[in-house]
């Protein structure tokens, strides 16, 4: 249960830095990060996808193909995570 509050909290927080910097152009590293978290915090693919989808209107636009890619995927968390292995820092 303690467990889920802290989660809850870090998700919380999260979403509320996501909400302050919402104008900003993201990275893909910034949205590998959310879709990472989308993960952990949800644990389905379903929310990887959503998140994907979200995510990729903050993009530019020669980095949204990857977002949709992760979306459409019939496994949106191994192909997120083998995408999130290729990036530099």
């Amino acid at each position: 249960m303690m467990g889920e509050r802290r989660l809850s909290r870090l998700g919380h927080a999260i979403l509320q830095a996501i909400y302050v910097y919402r104008d900003l152009i993201m990275t893909l590293t910034d949205a590998i990060i959310v879709l990472l978290l989308a993960e952990k915090i949800h644990g389905t693919d379903e929310a990887i996808r959503r998140s994907a989808k979200n995510i990729a209107k903050k993009l530019p636009r020669s980095k949204r193909s990857i977002m949709f890619d992760i979306a459409e995927s019939k496994n949106p968390g191994e192909l997120m995570r083998h995408i999130a292995l290729g990036l530099d820092d």
